[in-house]
């Protein structure tokens, strides 16, 4: 298939610049600083919307991950309630799964995972998947839980949109260029991004999923993507959580469709959305300017541990607007072999120059004429966005020390110069090395502490070496327990004989406030019925009546599995009492509808599926209209 791309010169000079900026980022060292990155015209560029419409709009979420017109903290800690701190601990020997009973629980607020290699070799690539949910590890897992096992080509596209509409959110990017064109990174690592960076992965995840073609476009500084089947193209965006039915409500349009009939999107959209769409003088195509080669790789090497937090305490990545995000999670990557071990210098990732004794200090420089060293090395998936070395060094009034940095162990800053006498314990941040304000983002350093003993011969030495790197992750695709149920989990490693990886989970919960079931019938329309309604008042019996500021969730699908709503008006969340009206012209006559609704104050299910088909009006009811 051969492909033309027609753009103005500013269009051809943004993609010269993009272009170039996918190749500096990546045949520069990483210390290139953000002022010189070429991307702040993308960026204007991508940000045509604004964040103040995705606000109106219910597309951002809360701090407790609640997104939706009218939220409400559904996860927020009530201060008044009586909470427990409660914690569960898996220590497995190999790839295995395990359980956590949750079933009695009437609340709990996850609060973060923490993975430590207690054996005595390297932990190769730990992972933990809960409820089969959330293994988000390479781009193929990735798209099995948005996929399944479905084969229809329509279910795959409209099964993908709502994986990625779900599970991130559109913010500010930390980066430009193809930092965030991942789907692993963009999903694990930030989860939220401008449309740009979610059209890619739609684009991605369209080419993975086997569609014969899928390209993205840029309407006037807004970004989406399209994919082809049943002869045709398709327009889908994730970003703004919309799609176009034609005039038949069901058959989706595709971009130059929608610019050259813009009712399309103006009857789902307003008229603002549908002008990006209508000046196509500003609309272009391309494709593929994404990355499908990260994974969530890891080692964790003996006595280190990762933490991971649903919660933050403000260490983000941003080289451009350094706004901070509503919703992200922060942790700690921890490692300090021990030093009063003669095996403690072997776990160092590089030593020069030592001699290790019995006594503190544990190492000490061999040749009194050269300086001792000790490197640890720092890597992980997740960006750094801080860290600290703690150091225990004992250096006479005439020894010296000097602590470094590197992203690529052969050139090296330093961080702090430590005059003696010193004696005991230390820490030195790394935060202003790691810049993470106005560096390219960092997943790979190293530090050096250099000891230099003086003339004298006094004994100096290193006594404790540990480091501390601060990263950033993204909640949503952390493993997570519910409350309400018995949660399977399932970690998988690989590694030597000796390999141990012991898993904490950790919560809190309380007992204090009652469960709130699923909605468990309706009342109009009566499951598998047929009515004569196109704009029908759905209601069904809730287990808090009517109550209006109950947060709940109606989906009324062309499908059984809830994956392709009628339009995107008829996916909703709000508060609003147990009835919800279908909006007129948008169901047609003939077809078969499904629908369900959830209603969430402290324990979220979905009900049943329920079904009604819209019948073929009757002769009667033709002679009263024509009366």
């Amino acid at each position: 298939m051969m492909y033309s791309v027609v753009v103005s010169r500013g269009r051809l000079r943004l993609a010269l610049k993009f272009v170039l900026s996918m190749f500096f980022s990546a045949a520069l060292p990483d210390g290139l600083p953000a002022q010189d990155a070429p991307h702040e015209d993308l960026v204007k560029n991508a940000s045509v919307i604004g964040l103040d419409w995705y606000r109106e709009h219910g597309l951002i979420p809360d701090a407790h991950g609640n997104r939706g017109i009218g939220q409400q903290s559904i996860r927020e800690t009530d201060p008044t309630a009586d909470w427990t701190a409660t914690s569960y601990t898996a220590v497995l020997n190999s790839s295995s799964t395990y359980t956590i009973n949750l079933f009695s629980q009437t609340r709990c607020v996850n609060e973060r995972i923490v993975m430590t290699n207690v054996g005595t070799s390297d932990i190769v690539n730990p992972w933990v998947v809960a409820n089969s949910t959330r293994n988000w590890y390479n781009c193929n897992s990735i798209l099995n839980e948005a996929i399944g096992n479905e084969q229809n080509m329509e279910q795959k596209a409209f099964r993908i949109w709502d994986f990625v509409r779900r599970n991130r959110y559109h913010w500010a990017p930390a980066e430009t260029g193809m930092e965030i064109h991942s789907p692993v990174k963009l999903l694990n690592v930030y989860g939220y991004g401008l449309c740009d960076d979610t059209a890619n992965t739609m684009e991605c995840l369209f080419r993975m999923a086997g569609f014969p073609d899928e390209r993205c476009w840029d309407i006037n500084g807004h970004v989406i993507s399209e994919v082809f089947y049943d002869g045709a193209y398709h327009m889908l965006d994730a970003d703004l959580e919309y799609f176009y039915p034609k005039w038949d409500n069901k058959t989706l349009a595709s971009v130059t469709e929608c610019a050259a009939d813009p009712a399309y999107v103006a009857r789902v959209s307003g008229d603002g959305i549908a002008s990006l769409y209508s000046t196509t003088e500003d609309n272009y195509w391309y494709w593929r300017w994404y990355e499908t080669s990260t994974e969530m790789a890891m080692t964790l090497r003996p006595g280190e541990s990762l933490e991971r937090c649903f919660y933050n305490w403000g260490r983000f990545h941003d080289i451009y607007t350094q706004s901070i995000p509503v919703l992200f999670g922060n942790g700690r990557d921890v490692y300090a072999p021990d030093l009063s071990e003669a095996s403690g210098m072997e776990k160092l990732t590089a030593t020069a120059n030592w001699v290790w004794s019995a006594d503190a200090p544990h190492l000490r420089p061999e040749d009194p004429t050269a300086p001792g060293q000790a490197v640890i090395r720092m890597k992980m998936p997740y960006v750094f966005v801080g860290g600290r070395v703690a150091l225990n060094l004992d250096l006479g009034p005439e020894d010296h020390a000097e602590l470094q940095y590197s992203r690529d162990g052969a050139s090296w800053s330093t961080v702090a110069p430590i005059s003696g006498p010193v004696h005991g314990d230390m820490e030195v941040s790394l935060d202003d090395a790691i810049n993470t304000h106005g560096w390219w983002a960092c997943y790979d350093f190293q530090v050096r502490v250099l000891v230099y003993p003086s003339p004298s011969g006094e004994t100096c030495g290193l006594s404790g070496f540990g480091v501390v790197g601060e990263i950033q992750c993204a909640p949503w695709s952390l493993p997570t327990v519910v409350f309400g149920s018995t949660n399977q989990l399932s970690g998988t490693f690989s590694g030597q004989p000796g390999a141990k990886l012991k898993v904490d989970h950790y919560w809190r919960q309380t007992d204090e406030e009652p469960r709130i079931v699923a909605p468990n019938s309706p009342i109009y329309p009566p499951d598998r019925s047929s009515i004569g309604s196109t704009s029908p008042d759905l209601r069904w019996n809730s287990p808090v009546g009517s109550d209006p500021d109950v947060w709940r969730f109606v989906k009324l699908t062309w499908d059984r599995d809830g994956y392709h709503p009628v339009s995107p008006t008829h996916s909703i969340a709000r508060y609003i009492p147990n009835e919800w009206q279908s909006p007129e012209g948008w169901l047609t006559r003939g077809n078969t509808y499904y629908w369900r609704v959830k209603e969430q104050d402290n324990l979220a299910r979905w009900s049943r599926i329920w079904t009604f088909n819209v019948s073929e009006p009757t002769a009667a009811q033709n002679w009263q209209s024509y009366e």
